[in-house]
């Protein structure tokens, strides 16, 4: 794996901070990224067919020391496929947890905290993670929601595996800046990394495709949240 494509991270934030999110283009390696593809998209199929049995999602009451899982869940607000890849567990996939540690370092650094800030145990117990969605092809979604609401910028970041309208035809990622809803999905491209402020309103519009090899919308998301300790 190559050293991912990114300008400096003052670049990043200015560009969020005045636009909201941004994409920058040709970040990942070619041949890493058909190898992403590949390998998210044949997990994915079968995990479809297994159903997994956790429907833990949102990753309520996750401790520090719990082993990675996948999940499943559909209700009235989500409806969507999820594995989870702690950094204290073995990686299901290498390649996908070094890039995604690579893009949770740029945003370390971004945003004002040591590189290393999640990766190494803090009195906040803050840590992090990969984290790999799939929104299927027969009406995927997630509500509108906000990840925080701070004064502060949040910056999130992902890099998508499927795209619009090759893999899916409607619905996908959107964002709303000042009442306007933009269809974000519609500007990814393979390779590209998106940046964007979660105190933002963003969610997932039902994902529909025609197309039979698709599985819909698949993403992957360098993570970082709050884990309770671990009591045996």
């Amino acid at each position: 794996m190559k050293t991912l494509n990114l300008p400096d991270h003052d670049i990043i934030l200015k560009k969020v901070k005045s636009n909201g999110f941004v994409f920058f283009e040709d970040v990942l390696n070619h041949s890493d990224f058909n190898f992403l593809r590949n390998f998210w998209h044949e997990y994915f199929k079968n995990l479809i067919l297994k159903k997994p049995k956790s429907s833990n999602v949102f990753g309520a009451s996750q401790r520090l020391g719990d082993r990675s899982y996948s999940s499943y869940k559909k209700d009235r607000k989500v409806y969507m496929y999820r594995h989870k890849n702690y950094i204290w567990d073995e990686p299901l996939n290498e390649l996908t947890v070094s890039i995604a540690k690579q893009l949770h370092e740029i945003r370390n650094y971004a945003i004002g905290l040591d590189k290393d800030h999640g990766l190494k145990y803090n009195s906040k117990r803050e840590a992090f993670y990969t984290q790999v969605n799939l929104y299927p092809k027969d009406g995927g979604y997630l509500l509108p929601h906000t990840d925080g609401r701070s004064d502060y910028l949040m910056l999130n970041c992902m890099f998508s595996l499927t795209f619009k309208p090759e893999d899916f035809d409607k619905g996908g990622l959107y964002v709303i800046i000042n009442n306007k809803k933009i269809d974000l999905d519609k500007i990814a491209k393979p390779n590209s990394v998106l940046f964007f402020d979660g105190n933002l309103t963003h969610g997932i519009d039902p994902v529909f495709s025609k197309n039979q090899d698709s599985l819909g919308r698949l993403a992957i998301f360098p993570m970082i949240q709050f884990f309770l300790l671990f009591f045996f």
